[in-house]
Formats: C-alpha cells, sequence, structure tokens
C-alpha cells in the first residue's frame, strides 16, 4: 500500500473533490473568457467554409441555421446505399 500513498488514485464518480473542483473551474474560466462567443464564431467560420467549397467543386451541401451544432450534409442520390 506504500506505492498507493505517492500515487493520484481517482474514482469513476468522482468521490474526491478533484473533479467537482476541475469542473467549476472550468465553468469559470469559461464563462471569464466568453468561450461560447468564439465558439459559435468558429461554427459559423466552419459552415461558410463548407458551403464555399460545396458550391466551388458542384457538391449540393447544406448546413442548418443553427450554428450551435455543426453538421454538413452531402445532397447526393447514391445507387450505392
Amino acid at each position: 500500500m506504500e506505492a498507493a500513498q505517492k500515487s493520484f488514485i481517482s474514482s469513476t464518480m468522482w468521490t474526491e473533490r478533484i473533479g467537482p473542483v476541475a469542473a467549476l473551474a472550468t465553468i469559470k474560466k469559461f464563462k471569464a473568457v466568453k468561450a461560447h462567443e468564439h465558439l459559435m464564431e468558429m461554427g459559423r467560420v466552419v459552415q461558410e467554409g463548407w458551403n464555399t467549397i460545396g458550391k466551388s467543386n458542384g457538391l449540393p451541401v447544406k448546413t442548418p441555421e443553427y450554428i450551435r451544432l455543426v453538421i454538413l450534409f452531402l445532397m447526393i442520390k447514391s445507387s450505392r446505399l
């Protein structure tokens, strides 16, 4: 048991305090740097990029207006499906 005294052991159910403390610190940092605004902007940039690449390559690309969930649909009918 001596080895256990010199190592970090974590449980899956967060029975020690490190998990909840880390979660709260992450939420605090997320709010402080306004990460949600950055993520929304990056989602918009990705969707615009997909739409531009699709149009320039003649692909029927569709992206939803809901930017928080970035999804790419290729509207192609295939006989192999």
